[in-house]
């Protein structure tokens, strides 16, 4: 079990619990993250995702994401990193993902042998001129976690944008605890009435993971995006 875990929400770009999880396993499995956010974060920390079924749903929490890798980053901003830690290129990228609306092209991936204080280290010192990009985290689709029903649903945790730290240990032994009782919820969720508010940790001193680039070609033909990139190239 990790370090540190956070309670992310997700908003309605997907339409749905299974909407999230069906690109999930398709490989859409980055969430956005600010900067100072990421500062505090650890590798392999788990990102509890919780999204509301309806208007007037509470949460459901209904899978787990580790921080496996930071992506987003401008081709600049991670060949320059990469260059100043120990890294291995595993994947040399040039795949395209289409979100439907919009392409986006994935670029390549190096493992890196550095905690996640010193990649943005590095991010905050680049050169003038080099932008970090639209930073990611989050894990190959081999490495989410979904969570079988029934759901936890948290009437008492409101929806709010970014990540809170999340006292996952407290919740997985409610869920335990309440699951084991006769007639447990109504086979997809159970109701817990805590904030599971998790005290601030320090970062965690992992040192591996993925650091990648990735280039937004929004809402542009496939081919049109391929021609800008050989021409960037």
């Amino acid at each position: 079990m990790s370090n540190n875990a956070w309670l992310h929400w997700i908003g309605s770009e997907y339409s749905s619990v299974t909407d999230f999880l069906s690109r999930a396993r398709n490989g859409d499995t980055l969430r956005p993250v600010p900067f100072p956010t990421l500062k505090e974060m650890s590798w392999n920390d788990d990102i509890y995702c919780v999204k509301k079924q309806g208007r007037r749903s509470a949460g459901l929490v209904f899978c787990v994401l580790p921080i496996k890798r930071i992506s987003g980053l401008s081709r600049r901003a991670a060949t320059t990193v990469k260059d100043r830690l120990r890294s291995k290129e595993i994947d040399p990228g040039g795949q395209f993902v289409d979100t439907g609306s919009e392409t986006y092209l994935q670029g390549a991936t190096w493992k890196v042998e550095a905690n996640i204080q010193a990649v943005c280290a590095e991010l905050a010192a680049l050169p003038k001129g080099i932008e970090i990009g639209a930073l990611m985290i989050g894990c190959a689709a081999a490495d989410f976690v979904p969570l079988k029903p029934p759901w936890a649903s948290l009437p008492q945790i409101r929806q709010t944008p970014g990540y809170r730290r999340f006292d996952h240990r407290a919740f997985l032994a409610d869920v335990k605890a309440y699951t084991r009782k006769p007639r447990a919820g109504d086979g997809e969720r159970v109701r817990l009435f805590s904030a599971y508010t998790a005290a601030r940790r320090s970062p965690t001193d992992a040192e591996r993971g993925q650091i990648q680039w990735g280039e937004d070609y929004g809402a542009i033909p496939k081919s049109d995006a391929q021609q800008e990139l050989a021409f960037n190239l």
